[in-house]
């Protein structure tokens, strides 16, 4: 019998705004509920509500200082803006620890094989959010966050980030370039905002700049041309490839692919399925590996 997949979320993600007409609003989380229910998918989730995610967990990817001071930015009243972008109101704060704390909750919950996958439907979003600074409508980097608890609290050696979105990863670039444990391949539209992704990546970073407009076939072709450089090992260098092909060299360890443009992490086991087959377009995926032998 199959386990059902949990769904994790909390009202308060719903409060965070940005201002009027701000593309980044609540209505982000009433689309995909109502695709739920259109989908007829309750019987088959279990719902949990996100914790806050604690400091400790958050440093693991951002100084403690930068953690102070968001919280010390936080308004008891009004909108204050962090960046162009990125704006906080009273319930800014709850709603970016919560985000932080689904994606942690959700990478608990599958480690522990008490679900057979998780979907956080949170915001705000994370993977423009760099060490030290806000950005692009994220706070506190979600997926970041994920991949070292996934490291901290489950003894993984080795993570890798595929991060699918129109926009270049560049916050969890920022946190994870150079870091051995973390493999990052990004494909993202450019020249594009951040305009950011082409020049001089570290060595465990693989990004795949497409033009505006590009299909399927592009994205496809341009992947698999992708070539790891020569002094990565062979199970890292297919981990570079995965986006478009079967991860089975990468046993026993964690993919986070982070599509943050819905505000959503899907945390599901892998099971060999070629990760556009699997891939679900309102979410990220964290999957687990077990792969056959």
């Amino acid at each position: 019998m199959l386990m059902a997949c949990a769904v994790i979320t909390h009202p308060d993600c719903l409060k965070h705004e940005m201002g009027a007409r701000h593309p980044e609003c609540p209505q982000r989380l009433d689309a995909i509920e109502e695709h739920i229910t259109a989908a007829h998918l309750g019987e088959h989730l279990v719902r949990h509500l996100a914790p806050l995610a604690t400091d400790e967990q958050l440093s693991r990817v951002h100084p403690i200082e930068y953690v102070r001071a968001i919280r010390d930015a936080a308004p008891q009243s009004g909108t204050v803006h962090l960046d162009p972008d990125t704006a906080m109101n009273p319930h800014t704060l709850d709603a970016a620890l919560r985000a932080a704390g689904a994606a942690v909750l959700a990478t608990d919950l599958v480690m522990k094989n008490s679900v057979s996958a998780a979907f956080a439907s949170v915001r705000p979003p994370g993977h423009h959010a760099c060490r030290a600074r806000p950005m692009g409508f994220c706070i506190f980097n979600n997926v970041a966050v994920a991949a070292k608890h996934a490291i901290a609290a489950h003894g993984l050696e080795r993570v890798a980030v595929i991060d699918f979105d129109v926009h270049h990863g560049n916050g969890t670039e920022d946190i994870f370039e150079g870091d051995p444990q973390v493999l990052m391949a990004s494909t993202f539209q450019h020249p594009f905002y951040p305009y950011s992704g082409t020049e001089d990546p570290a060595s465990n970073m693989f990004n795949v700049p497409l033009a505006a407009g590009s299909g399927g076939r592009d994205y496809g072709d341009s992947v698999l041309k992708l070539t790891p450089a020569p002094r990565l090992s062979s199970h890292e260098r297919a981990s570079a490839r995965i986006a478009m092909r079967p991860a089975h060299k990468l046993k026993g360890q964690i993919l986070v692919a982070p599509v943050v443009v819905s505000n959503t992490i899907l945390i599901a086991p892998y099971t060999g399925d070629n990760l556009l087959e699997a891939y679900n377009p309102d979410g990220a995926l964290v999957w687990p590996f077990n792969p056959p032998k």
